[in-house]
């Protein structure tokens, strides 16, 4: 049966129907899993044998399926070559391709198993069992060298314990990848040789990596020009993934000018000499450098010569041409001759929609997704969020619980790539600074592209965590890892960026949730404690492995948020000092702010002393506890504070209006015209008689406040002057984060109503993120006015608001202007107008 024939029973056929009464312990479930309903045992005299002519991955398989039998199930089988199999062996594992073993050649053509590039084809496999000469076999088979180690764990998840004895099902398999190409290229080299980590990339059948490197050994972008490759290393990294049957591509950075050109050139051939067996061309974030497509028909025509086109060439587009398709850059390459058959990955999630998008640029390949996870993953007790870098001073691993592909960039949505087979044939994930823990990244990548129309996330965490602890086990897993969760729920996590005030050391929520807290870590030490009891008899992985990246981590883990569920961190009582010292600075009450800071000081002393020996050996403590001394060391530091704080703000301002306030508006710079169209209404205030007015330079006169990345200052239109408050696009914030100005505004004798008028607007264009930020302005401390600053102003630049009520002649009116985040925000950038604000005596009896 051919593939394709293969493919139109199946979309006619439940796969339950393949399955027979038990269920497929294989995940993912193959494709086709003919189940006999009878079940076989492995023999003690049982010998895995390879062919005469065995490749090195099919070697590769025979001793990992060795291995694994041997971790689980206490048995070390034998391996041999198909020539000297002895009498004595019962039953044999025969393990290869038709090419490169006879005896499985034979079989496959007597038996009428098809096995080969069109059947299963590419990395598919096949497992028979069937009786040979007197002896029990099981063919696994391969379609190419990898389709072995794949068939070969496939074949190891049929096994289980019944008693003292080893048994599997007796069942016909076949099985393919939907998706081709599968990897995990990585900008840490020497991280691919950690004990364990290749062997988890080709248990979650993942197909090719790649060469990169850079001083300090962090090379985001692939090998610099002048680099010297680390030859040993490269060395190693390419014959274990050889090894594995991979596929490793030599990465050059690409983003430079024509002064390294040669060099770039130079990079590849050294690449190429040392045995890659593709080439990639990165620009990435250092963007397209100059005459960048003078440099990429240099790199195509080397790669004509040596040998490698169409997608033996990937390449990774400029920032901006990476996550967009039709981009100048875009348009401008992919016109090159051979550069539209490359392998183009982009950040952007498969669909139709880019399919037919790319083949409107002109590409001819099929786009190939980098599914970038940086920023996807929250942080947690050990380890920062974004990239996962070790909080362990002594750079042990954390643990991070098993994560769907729902945490990366464009938050796919596992019903809506059901059908990515379909707009793609290559996938990535990208991130994980540490790497670990590779078998739940990787398995949740590979289960889902070897047939993402069928899969089954809760099955993928059964099967990761089957092979991770044991059969037994995976519900202590699971229950562990949803627990785990929830308690982390709980509690405020760093960011990529930590810092004392940016969830670092982890503190709760909510003080009140401390008991739940505490209950739920008591659960979680008691699933820990069964995983460290029982894990190391039943896992697949090395056990050096499993407690390294697993369970010693776990136990660190929980002590870490033990320890920060308990302690009485000083911002559970202290959240609004900074606000009160700068409030006290302001007003000139030093011997106050002095009296209030030695009021706290001892009690500060003792907490952060605690956290200091609770949570020593972390990173970043040292200057938690620093933070907190200088806080409470008197009025000096928050002195220097205020004035640092006044020296950011007004450099930040100047920056962006010397920008056109580009980098917090979607549209980039400031036009004329829509300077125009913003200030124009500035002539329009409404009618009546004012009898006080404030301007711009009032509202500066005092220091402003803000809590967060916001820029305040002036700015001059036409001569007309007006206070900014903006925050660029791409920042993060916390609820609550604010910026405000203030100022008095003197109130004369005046019989009547008093409306206060102010002109507010502001660059907003869209209307997307709605309920977030809010414009306000307060008087007397009460609130007057809001908005949502997502909202249009066009048409409604002046503010009205009756404040009969509150002015009271001879008594000013306290006025405020403030921006304010009810929810974080991540990507929402604002420029915000105030122009002139003016008190009018309007007809009508006081307070109509």
């Amino acid at each position: 049966m051919s593939k394709a024939t293969l493919a139109s029973v199946l979309a006619l056929v439940p796969l339950a129907a393949w399955c027979g009464e038990a269920a497929c312990p294989i995940v993912p479930t193959p494709k086709v899993y003919r189940a006999t309903g009878r079940t076989a045992r492995l023999l003690r005299g049982a010998a895995i044998v390879v062919g005469a002519k065995a490749t090195e991955p099919e070697r590769y398989a025979a001793e990992r399926l060795q291995g694994l039998i041997a971790r689980r199930f206490g048995r070390k089988l034998p391996v041999a070559v198909e020539t000297q199999i002895g009498e004595g062996a019962r039953q044999v594992l025969l393990l290869g391709q038709r090419a490169t073993n006879a005896w499985l050649d034979r079989l496959c053509k007597a038996r009428g198993i098809e096995l080969g590039p069109t059947a299963p084809g590419h990395d598919g496999f096949v497992v028979e069992a069937m009786k040979d000469d007197g002896r029990d076999v099981v063919v696994i088979g391969g379609s190419n060298a990898r389709g072995a180690i794949y068939g070969q764990d496939a074949f190891f998840d049929l096994l289980r314990r019944e008693g003292d004895a080893v048994v599997f099902p007796v069942a016909s398999i076949r099985d393919w990848p939907s998706i081709a190409w599968r990897g995990r290229p990585f900008w840490r080299l020497r991280l691919y040789l950690v004990e364990g980590a290749m062997d988890a990339l080709a248990r979650s059948r993942l197909n090719f990596i790649d060469l990169r490197d850079a001083p300090g050994g962090i090379a985001k972008f692939g090998y610099p020009p002048d680099f010297k490759i680390d030859l040993p290393v490269a060395r190693r990294v390419l014959a274990e993934g050889h090894r594995r049957g991979m596929f490793v591509y030599g990465t050059v950075s690409c983003g430079v000018g024509p002064e390294k050109f040669d060099a770039v050139i130079a990079k590849f051939e050294e690449l190429i000499a040392l045995g890659v067996d593709g080439i990639w061309i990165s620009f990435d974030d250092p963007g397209p450098g100059k005459e960048a497509p003078v440099l990429i028909r240099r790199v195509l025509e080397l790669g004509r010569r040596r040998g490698f086109t169409g997608r033996l060439v990937a390449n990774t587009q400029p920032a901006g041409s990476y996550n967009k398709i039709d981009t100048e850059f875009n348009r401008a390459t992919v016109a090159i001759p051979g550069y539209e058959s490359v392998k183009w990955f982009f950040t952007r999630v498969p669909c139709a929609a880019d399919l037919a998008a790319t083949r409107k640029l002109g590409l001819k390949s099929l786009p190939a997704w980098w599914h970038n996870m940086v920023g996807g993953v929250a942080g947690g007790f050990l380890h920062n969020g974004a990239i996962c870098i070790t909080m362990r001073a002594d750079e042990k691993p954390a643990y991070l619980h098993m994560l769907p592909l729902s945490n990366g960039w464009g938050r796919p949505d596992y019903e809506k790539i059901r059908d990515a087979a379909k707009h793609t044939d290559t996938v990535m994930v990208w991130g994980f600074w540490d790497g670990w823990p590779e078998e739940y990244i990787f398995g949740a990548l590979g289960i889902w592209a070897w047939e993402p129309a069928r899969h089954d996330w809760a099955r993928t965490r059964q099967g990761v965590y089957r092979y991770v602890y044991g059969p037994s086990l995976v519900d202590a897993a699971r229950d562990f890892d949803d627990g785990f969760v929830a308690l982390k729920s709980l509690f405020h996590l760093p960011v990529r960026r930590y810092k004392p005030n940016k969830g670092w050391p982890c503190r709760l929520k909510s003080v009140a949730d401390r008991p739940k807290a505490l209950a739920r870590l008591d659960e979680l030490d008691a699933l820990r404690a069964r995983l460290a009891a029982k894990a190391p008899g039943e896992t697949a992985i090395l056990p050096s492995r499993l407690e390294a990246i697993y369970l010693e981590p776990m136990k660190a883990t929980l002590a870490a948020a033990r320890a920060m569920a308990t302690l009485d961190y000083p911002e559970y009582s202290l959240a609004d000092i900074e606000a009160r010292m700068l409030a006290l600075n302001e007003c000139g009450d030093p011997a106050a702010a002095e009296r209030e800071l030695a009021a706290i000081r001892g009690s500060v002393k003792q907490k952060i002393a605690r956290v200091a020996d609770q949570l020593r050996g972390l990173k970043g403590i040292d200057e938690y506890v620093a933070f907190w001394q200088q806080r409470v060391s008197g009025m000096r530091h928050w002195k220097t504070l205020a004035a640092q704080r006044r020296k950011e703000m007004a450099a930040r301002h100047r920056k962006l209006v010397a920008s056109g306030f580009a980098a917090a508006r979607v549209k980039g710079k400031l036009t004329a015209d829509e300077a125009g169209a913003l200030f124009a209404p500035l002539g329009q205030a409404p009618a009546g008689r004012v009898v006080a007015e404030l301007d711009a330079k009032d509202w500066l006169a005092a220091p402003p406040r803000a809590k967060g990345t916001w820029a305040v200052g002036p700015f001059e239109w036409q001569g007309r002057r007006l206070a900014v408050v903006s925050f660029p696009r791409h920042t993060r914030s916390q609820a609550g984060d604010f910026a405000e100005v203030r100022a008095e505004m003197a109130v004369p004798q005046v019989a009547g109503r008093l409306v206060l008028d102010a002109f507010v607007n502001d660059t907003k264009v869209d209307t997307q993120w709605t309920k977030y930020r809010f414009l306000q302005l307060w008087v007397n401390e009460r609130l007057a006015w809001e908005e949502d600053a997502s909202a249009s102003r066009a048409g409604r630049e002046w503010v009205s608001v009756d404040v009969t009520a509150q002015a009271k002649a001879g008594k000013p009116l306290a006025l405020r202007f403030r921006l304010v985040d009810k929810r974080p925000v991540g990507c929402y950038g604002t420029v915000a107008f105030l122009g002139p604000v003016r008190l009018r005596a309007a007809a009508g009896a006081p307070g109509r």
